[in-house]
């Protein structure tokens, strides 16, 4: 494993809390919104200083490639049959969300309806409860997005 260590500063407030007599100390209370700057830039610093100490991991590569070669496989949910129509989410491997198909008919070509993949930058948002009518052609979805720190 590699010696270098990277130590980003953390800034400690001054911050202790009465709870019925316990006093709790809140340092890193500052931290708690995700989308303040300096959490940000924080959080940028912690990212920089874990890919920089991940990197000289000299079996990362080939861990990866096989962690890689085992996840890149088709994967599907199973139909849902609303009115004539058959839904279902298919990821080709290495997709970070699943798509959205929909079949006519068993035999017929599935049409891709919705990639979930192209709505953000990085992957990060989800398709969720999927629900088509009951004659199959009106669809009610949710989309789920995560906060990336990575």
């Amino acid at each position: 494993m590699p010696n270098t260590h990277h130590h980003i500063h953390t800034r400690q407030d001054n911050i202790i809390e009465n709870y019925h007599g316990a006093l709790v100390a809140d340092p890193y209370r500052w931290l708690e919104d995700p989308t303040s700057a300096e959490t940000l830039a924080w959080v940028e610093a912690q990212n920089a200083a874990t890919a920089d100490y991940l990197a000289q991991i000299p079996a990362r590569a080939s861990i990866k490639a096989s962690l890689t070669g085992l996840w890149d496989y088709p994967k599907y949910s199973a139909p849902q049959k609303q009115g004539n129509r058959y839904f279902f989410t298919k990821n080709t491997g290495l997709q970070n969300q699943a798509n959205l198909y929909l079949q006519e008919t068993l035999a017929g070509e599935p049409i891709a309806i919705l990639d979930p993949n192209t709505l953000s930058d990085d992957g990060a948002v989800a398709l969720t409860n999927v629900s088509p009518s009951e004659d199959g052609k009106l669809l009610a979805y949710s989309l789920s997005s995560r906060f990336r720190c990575l």
